[in-house]
């Protein structure tokens, strides 16, 4: 069964308050606007939700192609052949709210921005590393170093005269 004026499919007659529901739903749909709705528990706001965006798309979707072939309609009326349809006036022509467009627009752009911060953040990681690395490999030459000196600085000893145990004690003793 219909709504009482027969625009939406409600499986039964409607409450006033569903009705209403479903008008302010359409129109806001229409008119390509945000809308805030709220109404009291147990009125039907599911099946009202429902069946008011499926009759406005299902209006919409019509309304697509009755100007489509208006359009055509027109293009076949004109005597030169030469004449193509207006692909671009058609494309023009908003598919979707204002609303919906600019916030596919502004999440692009947010994407991209995030994109560009984690790139900036791996190559701060990556300078830190190589940062870390060269610390880390000067700090080994230098205890290379020190090993090399504290062999030396040995009075008239060889380097090669210590056994393996000697030197890492002698290289503990300098520390």
């Amino acid at each position: 069964m219909a709504s009482r004026d027969g625009k939406f499919p409600f499986p039964f007659q409607p409450y006033p308050i569903q009705e209403s529901f479903m008008e302010a739903l359409y129109a806001a749909l229409d008119q390509g606007k945000i809308g805030i709705f709220e109404s009291p528990t147990g009125t039907g706001k599911s099946l009202s939700l429902i069946c008011g965006a499926l009759t406005w798309l299902r209006d919409f979707e019509e309304k697509k192609k009755q100007e489509a072939e208006r359009l055509l309609q027109g293009t076949e009326l004109k005597s030169d052949a030469t004449v193509k349809p207006d692909i671009d006036n058609r494309s023009r022509r908003p598919a979707e709210p204002d609303w919906v467009s600019d916030f596919v627009q502004k999440k692009a752009e947010r994407d991209i921005v995030n994109k560009l911060k984690k790139r900036e953040e791996r190559l701060e990681m990556i300078r830190q590393n190589a940062q870390l690395r060269y610390t880390m490999k000067r700090k080994v030459d230098e205890e290379d170093e020190a090993v090399k000196l504290l062999r030396l600085s040995k009075d008239g000893v060889e380097p090669e005269s210590h056994s393996p145990e000697e030197e890492g004690l002698i290289v503990a003793e300098e520390r």
